[in-house]
């Protein structure tokens, strides 16, 4: 008995171990055929829904091997050249989108009156070409000339009253004003002449104090009557919703051309206006002629300011930027200006010589300004056009001479900076006091080459 119970007691002992410190050991049991079947045919649906079948690597396998080593080349030079056009076309885009942030820095700075555009040192010999127009020229004296801002027509007026428009490019004649007699049985002279910045109106104002609108083919809009005397300057806004005119009258009208209708009258010069010109938004700049100053009109602050450095009269004035000017007159004097000094920066006393007849300066009777550059050209009777740089210490440098007989009544570049406009008479547009012989009354169109950049 004893024997029996010894036994007992240790198995009980041992199983009780078991169970708090071990855990049951199960043994796996050897994978049948069936099982074995089954995992294989759940590979293959797995490799069925990636996508990767033996047989494509087969076929392309076979097509490489059946492909010959000239096929080789062929097929890579295609993927070469596909390769190219990629990367050509990738700096197309490039290009085209530095282009247009370049036009839209340009607008910006343009909008702000930060704009500065670097041109005379490009400029090259610059050859004169006086048309012969294929329809019927002026036939009298040249007073004003005007050019669309796409360069591509200019409007001439004269002394006859007749305004013609001009195909830039071929030199011809597109169209002319009808003839409107007066009651002297004369024509009305046309001292001045503007186009809108969208090119859709063009305005003149004559010697019997109007101001007329015409439209692009040049038939009558509108006519404003308010001037008592000739009509000397005229000048769109920027936004051609609003037209500046200047008179004899010493005064400056403000018309607007949506409503066709007048809006104030700026009063201050003590003499007849002789030219006008918009400085910026919101400023228009106009000569006094006699009265030897040059004022420029702040329109929103309803303020002027008034500038004196010429000894006689002044002949006209033009914007180079909203900063800066440039006047010429009758004591032969070029002068430059700056809004924030009352006296010229600089000023080239005798700029066109002297008069053989007289020993007195020639008279400067215009001048052009390349909008936001730094190139103006100045004309006057002597029998030549001269071309000036406007330098970064606000000084005038001499560039170029241009043979061009004639009293030169009037100036003008065009937009693309490719030709220089100028109106050409036997006499001067406000009378008679010097009169050339041997001279044609034409419209010379001088060609303006520069160097690429």
């Amino acid at each position: 008995m004893s024997f029996f119970i010894r036994n007992k007691k240790q198995i009980n002992t041992k199983s009780r171990k078991r169970k708090i410190t071990e855990k049951p050991v199960i043994k796996a049991k050897k994978p049948s055929k069936a099982d074995l079947e089954e995992l294989t045919s759940d590979e293959d649906d797995d490799d069925e829904g990636i996508g990767f079948e033996t047989q494509d690597f087969q076929d392309s396998s076979d097509v490489e091997e059946d492909l010959t080593e000239q096929e080789r080349k062929v097929q890579l030079a295609k993927k070469y050249l596909e390769e190219i056009e990629l990367v050509e076309k990738e700096k197309l885009n490039d290009n085209k989108d530095n282009h247009v942030l370049k036009k839209l820095e340009t607008v910006v700075l343009e909008q702000d009156g930060k704009l500065r555009i670097n041109i005379a040192d490009r400029l090259e010999n610059a050859s004169v070409i006086c048309s012969k127009f294929s329809g019927k020229p002026h036939r009298s004296s040249i007073t004003c000339i005007a050019v669309t801002s796409d360069s591509k027509h200019v409007y001439s007026a004269c002394k006859d009253g007749i305004i013609i428009k001009w195909l830039l490019e071929t030199r011809s004649k597109v169209c002319s004003s009808p003839f409107i007699k007066t009651d002297r049985k004369s024509y009305p002279c046309i001292l001045a002449v503007a186009v809108s910045p969208d090119n859709e109106v063009v305005a003149s104002g004559d010697a019997q104090c109007n101001v007329k609108l015409w439209s692009s083919s040049l038939e009558m809009r509108h006519i404003f009557s308010g001037h008592k005397a000739a009509v000397t300057g005229l000048a769109f806004s920027f936004e051609c919703d609003t037209l500046f005119s200047s008179s004899n009258d010493r005064s400056i009208k403000v018309w607007n051309i949506e409503d066709c209708a007048y809006v104030e009258t700026l009063f201050g010069h003590q003499s007849a206006i002789t030219s006008l010109d918009i400085l910026s938004k919101n400023r228009v700049i106009s000569s006094g002629g006699t009265d030897k100053s040059i004022r420029v009109w702040k329109i929103q602050e309803e303020s002027q300011l008034v500038f004196n450095g010429h000894s006689r009269g002044i002949d006209m004035v033009k914007r180079v930027n909203d900063q800066q000017f440039v006047s010429c007159g009758e004591d032969g004097t070029l002068s430059l200006w700056s809004i924030l000094k009352k006296v010229p920066t600089h000023t080239i006393p005798v700029a066109h010589g002297y008069d053989n007849s007289s020993s007195e300066p020639n008279w400067i009777t215009c001048v052009a300004c390349l909008s936001n550059s730094d190139l103006v050209a100045s004309g006057s009777y002597d029998g030549s056009v001269k071309l000036w740089k406007i330098t970064p210490k606000r000084t005038f440098e001499f560039l170029q001479n241009i043979p061009l007989p004639g009293v030169i009544n009037s100036l003008v570049f065009t937009s693309d900076c490719k030709h220089l406009v100028a109106g050409i008479g036997i006499e001067h547009k406000f009378g008679r006091w010097k009169t050339i012989k041997g001279v044609k009354n034409t419209v010379a169109i001088i060609d303006i080459a520069l160097r690429p950049q």
